[in-house]
């Protein structure tokens, strides 16, 4: 975070997008918009941290959340969030691509 290409992309608007894999326990009791808060409240500059992706969270124009079901591991907890940004540009759509699996 201390690159300075983030210098341009923390005084700018932005799209955002949160994919969270989660279990199936968690996938009926995790609400999508308590996902959504934690990571942009995790990416909002604290006082004192230089470590931000934006400095206030009315920078997000667009913010698109999916919530996908993955096969719990007995093993482990196998929940994973995958966060990706750009400055926002009105000409371009976000759209997720679900990985291809070999």
């Amino acid at each position: 975070m201390k690159n300075p290409t983030f210098d341009a992309i923390r005084s700018s608007s932005l799209d955002l997008a949160i994919v969270a894999r989660v279990s199936p326990n968690r996938m009926k009791n995790q609400d999508i918009d308590n996902i959504a808060k934690v990571v942009i409240d995790a990416l909002n500059k604290s006082e004192g941290d230089p470590r931000f992706l934006f400095y206030d969270d009315n920078q997000i124009v667009r913010l698109l959340v999916w919530k996908i079901q993955e096969q719990e591991n007995v093993r482990y907890n196998t929940d994973t969030l995958t966060i990706s940004f750009r400055i926002h540009n009105d000409k371009k759509q976000m759209i997720l691509i679900e990985p291809r699996t070999i």
